[in-house]
């Protein structure tokens, strides 16, 4: 990829089954890369990485000659103390 690289976040998808095409679709704009929001699909749960998810997950965004950045959405709550080991691990897993 050339400088500068241009990239769009991922519209709101109406499941997994759509990430192909809208990837797909991102290229067919000619956008370099794409920001993920990590709350898309359930790759952290109860603040543990779900590698059945990142493995396919991973497999689609392979497919596709983009970048890929990404972000959570509301972020981790760490001002709540009741459960900060919880916390602790989503915060890692990030």
């Amino acid at each position: 990829m050339q400088w500068p690289m241009v990239g769009v976040n991922l519209p709101k998808i109406s499941g997994f089954s759509a990430l192909d095409e809208a990837l797909s679709n991102i290229e067919e704009e000619h956008f370099d890369g794409v920001e993920i929001n990590i709350e898309t699909f359930p790759m952290i749960i109860e603040g543990e990485i779900c590698q059945m998810w990142v493995d396919v997950v991973k497999a689609v965004l392979q497919k596709h000659k983009l970048f890929y950045t990404a972000h959570i959405g509301r972020g981790p709550d760490l001002r709540d103390t009741i459960n900060p080991v919880l916390h602790r691990s989503v915060l890692a897993s990030t």
